[in-house]
């Protein structure tokens, strides 16, 4: 086995993954108007996204410890690829959310899994090479969007943009498919043991709480950033897809960024540091007017954003001592819980209320995410002086 084409083929399979779910936020203004949605009813695509993900990354964590982990993977990036595709032929909204609930669905997978695969693979630095994978996440939500925006101003039908990405994912079945990787099952899986385990243990619970918090604000921010900008400052199509791309380039260099001080500094210190940024730099979009201001603010949020997600999917796993997919799957579970809770009511939000006010929802969030990080180091520290 090539231990670097392995971990290269996980970064172009996590690079495809984030180009198809951040997608959906810049042809979000063109699904909207050919299915005559109002802002609520547009929430659901994202809720059914990732609530596809929630029940589906449960069922690949025992996929893959039954039948390994390559199995897992394979499987769920051709799901991943055929649900794609057949967005092209979806004849109204019913259709087209049911496929989006199994694009979801393999696309738990496919995080749950590689996340896992890639700690096992590189188990003496899992942090560093966890956080290396995740920043391809966000070379994907670059491509994906900004690619999406143009070609749908440019007259493409929004649907071409998911055919596209299917076959982008088929090619990516095909090379994983032919590469030689280690498919044993796990000895110490997915079991209701080993999940009562995980319940029980409270520092692991606000772990994924954590996780819970800042993912459903993650995704609660790029998701509604297009429409959010094209209602509040009149920003095109075009316009508001450059401006998710340039969200996901600050997140990309924070991560690369990122990547490098996880050798220099503990990544709790890290953890809590991003949280409490990314808390007061969203707070800032509820009262920022000002265009250039707003480019600033995109930037920030991405830079203070960046690598919250690898580091504390990273700590979860480092806590436990182990890289079963148990541990993944409750991890990346938690995280899609929040990814459909979280947006779902900004949506509600949005509709009750005035267009900035759905940001106040991600703000509290990464705000809880620094608060319950520093407490849970605070024991953990008291307990070994102890």
């Amino acid at each position: 086995m090539d231990k670097r084409w392995a971990n290269a083929l996980y970064c172009m399979i996590m690079c495809h993954f984030a180009m198809v779910i951040t997608v959906i936020s810049p042809l979000l203004i063109e699904i909207t108007r050919a299915y005559s949605l109002s802002m609520a009813q547009a929430g659901w695509i994202f809720t059914l996204n990732f609530l596809g993900f929630v029940i589906f990354v449960f069922t690949g964590g025992l996929v893959a410890d039954h039948f390994g982990k390559k199995t897992a993977i394979l499987a769920s990036l051709a799901g991943f690829s055929i649900s794609l595709a057949l967005v092209l032929f979806t004849p109204n909204y019913r259709v087209f959310c049911i496929l989006i609930f199994f694009i979801g669905g393999f696309g738990g997978i496919i995080e749950a899994v590689v996340s896992s695969a890639v700690s096992e693979l590189n188990d003496k630095n899992a942090t560093f090479y966890q956080n290396l994978v995740h920043s391809f996440f966000g070379v994907g939500a670059l491509v994906g969007p900004v690619t999406a925006g143009v070609l749908v101003t440019a007259g493409m039908d929004w649907r071409v943009c998911f055919l596209i990405l299917g076959v982008l994912g088929a090619l990516l079945t095909g090379a994983f498919l032919l590469t030689k990787l280690p498919n044993r099952p796990s000895e110490n899986g997915f079991s209701a043991a080993s999940f009562m385990e995980l319940v029980r243990d409270p520092a692991f619970m606000v772990i994924c709480l954590c996780i819970f918090l800042y993912t459903g604000a993650e995704v609660g921010s790029w998701g509604w950033m297009s429409l959010f900008l094209k209602q509040n400052l009149g920003f095109s199509l075009t316009r508001a897809s450059v401006a998710v791309g340039v969200f996901w380039i600050a997140i990309t260099v924070g991560r690369f960024a990122c990547g490098q001080l996880t050798l220099r500094f503990k990544p709790s210190s890290i953890i809590i540091t991003l949280a409490f940024s990314a808390f007061a730099v969203t707070l800032s979009s509820l009262f920022i007017k000002s265009e250039i201001l707003t480019w600033m603010q995109i930037v920030l949020m991405g830079l203070s954003f960046s690598s919250l997600w690898p580091l504390i999917v990273g700590y979860g796993g480092e806590h436990r001592k182990t890289s079963s997919s148990t541990v993944f799957s409750l991890l990346v579970g938690c995280g899609g819980i929040g990814a459909t809770a979280i947006p779902f009511l900004m949506g509600l939000a949005g509709s009750a209320t005035d267009a900035r006010i759905p940001m106040l929802i991600p703000s509290v969030s990464l705000l809880l995410v620094g608060v319950f990080f520093t407490v849970l180091i605070r024991k953990k520290n008291a307990g070994a002086a102890a």
